[in-house]
């Protein structure tokens, strides 16, 4: 009923009523005549098999351990993660446990994609150069409103305003997670550079956007990406000048290479 007229039914708030409704099936069935009861027992024994078809394959809940092991799995050590949310993205490093990678966040599809834009512009693998395909993938990961599944089309069109390839995972539950593997479009496909990194007409960033790169440049630096993170906090510095003032003494230990994780942490 409750996928036919709206999904407002979570099972959280009604497990508990489940021995009473039990009760009043079972005493509904036992007051009818032979036939209805009969009846009522096998709409009774359909309505558990539909149940259990649903819950038994997979968790009920938000299945974020099957999300967190697909890209531990398919992940290098160097690639960038970002999740949709910060409460989201302690969620995935909680059930994903110590990992190598930069892990960051961002509140909107938008600032995401911008974020994998230019990670994906700055962040490349050692040894190659600007023209190249090969940099860094990045992995977004999202999860989907209560009871809605991917792909998420917002997200999608914002990765393809910046002319950036991807693929897709999805994993169910009650909020669908989405596991997007994200790179540049290989040479000769690549459509023109609209990333942030090569669009100086971009006005000042609002706070929250500064805050979600900013998020991103302490990852970087946490892991290790000293220079990708220079990078970073180079060009929020140049959208949002006060950004460098908040972040001073982060910048400085990027600069020399020194107590970068708990400069980081103290941020």
């Amino acid at each position: 009923a409750s996928l036919l007229w709206r999904p407002c039914i979570f099972p959280r708030y009604t497990a508990h009523s489940s021995l009473a409704l039990y009760l009043m099936v079972g005493g509904a069935a036992a007051m009818s005549r032979r036939a209805l009861r009969i009846a009522g027992v096998v709409v009774v024994a359909v309505l558990y098999a539909t149940q259990l078809a649903i819950t038994i394959p997979g968790p009920q809940r938000t299945d974020w351990r099957s999300a967190s092991a697909h890209v531990r799995e398919q992940a290098a050590p160097d690639d960038l993660i970002l999740v949709r949310g910060s409460s989201w993205r302690d969620v995935f490093a909680y059930v994903s446990g110590p990992m190598p990678n930069p892990v960051a966040s961002a509140e909107t599809a938008e600032a995401l994609a911008d974020q994998a834009a230019l990670f994906l512009k700055l962040c490349r693998k050692e040894g190659t150069t600007e023209e190249s395909s090969e940099s860094r993938p990045v992995w977004a990961v999202l999860a989907t409103p209560y009871f809605d599944s991917g792909p998420d089309r917002d997200f999608e069109l914002q990765l393809a305003a910046h002319g950036l390839a991807f693929s897709m995972r999805e994993f169910g539950g009650m909020e669908h997670v989405l596991a997007y593997h994200i790179t540049r479009p290989s040479s000769g496909k690549q459509e023109q550079d609209t990333s942030p990194a090569a669009s100086p007409s971009i006005p000042p960033m609002k706070y929250a956007v500064a805050r979600d790169f900013g998020d991103l440049a302490l990852a970087l630096g946490e892991s290790g990406n000293y220079a990708c993170a220079l990078n970073v906090t180079d060009y929020i510095a140049r959208m949002d000048p006060s950004w460098s003032q908040s972040y001073f003494n982060f910048i400085t230990a990027l600069e020399r290479g020194e107590n970068v994780p708990a400069v980081a942490a103290a941020v």
